[in-house]
């Protein structure tokens, strides 16, 4: 199958991929490289990756910003994260998605900012390198990994025990916080998912360090459990279910 990689502008909101789909037909989108400068100031905290700025945070760092809309404005989507456009419908792609087009027609990517390019003091610099194609389906569902999980056990264990959150969000990204919610230690992107020797994994890949993991995953029957195994060594960590 045929597939391109893709400069999507952060000063632009749309950008049209070569990819058209038939009725019924998927689209796989992958970041590859890059980041977005959603402002000219010279501080930290402007630059993101296809994640976006995390939108809580955004709204209470960035309040000349917020007062903007956004293309999307909830909780997932982050500001200046990766877009997409099909049907006329926008979906947040952050990291990655797999998208089925209902109608058919042309897949457009854009930047989820309400000032890309104006007012100047707001215009945003850079980009994502992003690669596109057809799809022969969906990834496997990983929805019951989506939301917060407050870790609660390693083995073996740590000599300083940390106590952590793991978020997984729709649109593939991941952050792991400090319990305040407030200090983010890593984040990056849920790359793959599936079956290995009768077991589900995902594969993260975290932009903080620069390295992929696979992890087999179980999740207890009600879903307020989670134990994630590192197929390398074997190192477990459990975690239950943060509201």
């Amino acid at each position: 199958m045929t597939t391109h990689q893709i400069f999507i502008a952060g000063d632009r909101p749309w950008t049209r991929t070569p990819l058209a789909l038939v009725r019924g037909g998927w689209a796989r989108i992958r970041y590859l490289r890059g980041t977005v400068r959603f402002n000219t100031l010279r501080v930290s905290g402007v630059e993101v990756g296809p994640a976006g700025h995390y939108r809580p945070t955004y709204l209470s760092f960035w309040p000349s910003d917020a007062a903007l809309v956004d293309p999307l404005m909830g909780r997932d989507d982050g500001h200046a994260g990766l877009l997409a456009m099909l049907d006329g419908r926008v979906e947040f792609v952050g990291g990655g998605a797999v998208l089925r087009s209902q109608q058919g027609g042309e897949l457009s990517l854009g930047i989820n900012d309400g000032s890309t390019t104006a007012p100047a003091h707001l215009a945003n610099t850079g980009g994502f390198w992003v690669e596109v194609g057809p799809a022969a389906g969906p990834d496997p569902d990983v929805s019951p990994l989506y939301g917060y999980w407050k870790k609660v056990g390693e083995s073996p264990p740590s000599p300083v025990p940390d106590d952590l959150t793991l978020y997984i969000a729709k649109g593939s990204q991941y952050r792991v916080f400090t319990p305040d919610y407030k200090s983010e230690l890593e984040d990056g992107i849920l790359r793959e998912s599936g079956r290995h020797q009768g077991r589900d994994y995902i594969k993260l890949f975290s932009r903080t360090r620069g390295v992929e993991v696979l992890w087999f995953y179980k999740l207890t029957p009600d879903g307020k459990g989670l134990t994630l195994e590192r197929q390398t060594d074997g190192f477990v960590q459990t975690f239950q279910r943060s509201l």
